[in-house]
This record gives structure tokens, C-alpha cells and sequence, in this order.
């Protein structure tokens, strides 16, 4: 039986050539990067990003706190990366129970 439908809205950064050096320069296995941060969740469209998902819908200054925490929390693991200087992305995710 069908649970039914759930949104969530995934906040991240894209994977891009930069990410993935430094993250290989950190003697880290960059396919199996969801495995060593767990917190932390890799969705694959066009392209892999990595961040996590929102349980609510948020307000912007919510949606603002998040990026901050989500910055803060890339950076200690990733310090060659300057996150406030990419993109940030957000995407509906819809999950088919």
C-alpha cells in the first residue's frame, strides 16, 4: 500500500572539479563521500551535490540559518573550499511512499 507523497526541499552545493581535488587531496574516496558524513546526504541529478534535507517548509530567514549551518559545517571538513562564494541550490524533492 502507498504511503502517499511526501515533499522535501534539499538545500546544497554542487560537486564540481574544485570539490572533487581537494576532497581526493584530503586522501578521501570522492564516490563514497556520503559514507564518510552521514549528517550530510548526496543527490544526484545532472550533476552530485552535497547538503541536506529541510523536514519543513522554511521561512526565508530559516532557509538563511540553514545555508549558514550547512556552510559552517562544510568548511570545517572541506577548509580549501570557499562555500560562501558558490552557488547554493534548492530543490524539491518529492519521495513516493
Amino acid at each position: 500500500m502507498s504511503k502517499g507523497i511526501q515533499l522535501k526541499l534539499f538545500l546544497g552545493y554542487c560537486l564540481d572539479g574544485e570539490f572533487k581535488s581537494h576532497v581526493r587531496s584530503l586522501g578521501m574516496d570522492f564516490e563514497n563521500i556520503q559514507t564518510q558524513f552521514p549528517s550530510l546526504t548526496v543527490l544526484e541529478k545532472e550533476k552530485k551535490y552535497l547538503g541536506l534535507y529541510l523536514t519543513d517548509f522554511p521561512t526565508l530567514q530559516t532557509l538563511k540559518k540553514k545555508n549558514q549551518e550547512l556552510i559552517a559545517s562544510l568548511s570545517a571538513h572541506f577548509p580549501k573550499i570557499h562555500f560562501v562564494t558558490k552557488k547554493v541550490c534548492i530543490f524539491p524533492v518529492v519521495f513516493l511512499g
